[in-house]
């Protein structure tokens, strides 16, 4: 899926609905339509989202069709992050766990 969101980064023709369905397809193929396996790629779809990997709205399109496809029940909007890949957030949980030392 990462490659996807790369390849819709670096190539303008790529439709971002038609990748979401063949890259869906290819799942489904290999898992074998097992429907718990099938949706265990939401898991790691949400966390592309924040992770910061999801940088632009042809990603945000892409992933949003492509969670359509793995889980029809539920609407899914998917939004470009803010934040740099990899920035999880833990230089302010380690300037507050700081601020909470010093009180002691």
């Amino acid at each position: 899926m990462r490659h996807a969101l790369e390849d819709l980064k670096r190539d303008p023709a790529i439709v971002a609905e038609e990748l979401a369905r063949a890259l869906y397809a290819d799942i489904g193929k290999a898992v074998k339509k097992q429907k718990s396996k099938a949706t265990a790629v939401l898991v790691p779809a949400y966390g592309l989202v924040e992770d910061g990997t999801v940088t632009n709205e042809r990603q945000a399109s892409f992933l949003e069709d492509f969670l359509k496809l793995a889980d029809p029940r539920l609407a899914h909007r998917v939004q470009p992050s803010q934040r740099r890949l990899g920035d999880s957030g833990d230089k302010s949980r380690e300037q507050g766990d700081a601020g909470a030392g010093s009180r002691r």
